[in-house]
């Protein structure tokens, strides 16, 4: 009766290894691609609550004035533009489009949000 060894053999235990990096290889670009979308989803998310922020506070911080402004966050440019519309009939109340746009280092638009508000007197 012959005495077998207990354990595996180390053609065994490279094989392993191989069918193991084989199945990371395949993963890898995957999982790499899930992050980028992540970074990008919440980069938009932050740009959008920048965009927010600026349109909320144009005409309560400072007036309404036509035309248009560009400031630097960080690596972002943010342009705030407004653009008279016209007035109501039968007034004289005046209608501006209020636009914000935030823009990367590239001058890609991150976020863009815009509205039409009734100019102060």
């Amino acid at each position: 009766m012959t005495r077998r060894r207990a354990g595996y053999s180390l053609f065994e235990v490279l094989l392993a290894f191989a069918i193991m990096a084989l199945v990371l290889a395949a993963l890898l670009p995957g999982q790499a691609r899930l992050l980028n979308r992540n970074e990008a989803s919440v980069r938009s998310g932050l740009a959008m609550d920048l965009a927010l922020s600026h349109l909320a506070l144009m005409g309560v911080a400072e007036p309404l004035t036509v035309g248009e402004t560009r400031q630097r966050h960080g690596a972002w440019t943010v342009t705030r533009a407004v653009v008279p519309q016209g007035r109501i009939t039968g007034t004289d109340t005046d209608l501006v489009a209020v636009t914000v746009t935030v823009a990367d280092a590239r001058g890609r638009t991150l976020a863009s949000l815009g509205e039409v508000r009734v100019a102060g007197p």
